[in-house]
């Protein structure tokens, strides 16, 4: 199995930060590298895709677009 991995967006990092939800942040953590090992680097490779967001931090963060 290969999954690639999308890269995190610092202005994600930095929101999920401010939001204060440190056990969401260390289960998303924990749950990429559990990941590592089947990550790939080239998109065509991957049998699965992985976009690293943890949505609950946008719920509590107030965020109008």
């Amino acid at each position: 199995m290969r999954i690639f991995i999308y890269p995190r967006d610092p202005a994600v990092q930095e929101l999920e930060r401010q939001v204060g939800l440190a056990t969401h942040s260390l289960y998303l953590e924990a749950l990429m590298r559990n990941m590592a090992r089947h990550a790939c680097l080239d998109p065509a490779e991957a049998d699965f895709y992985f976009i690293p967001l943890n949505l609950i931090c946008f719920q509590f963060a107030n965020v109008v677009r």
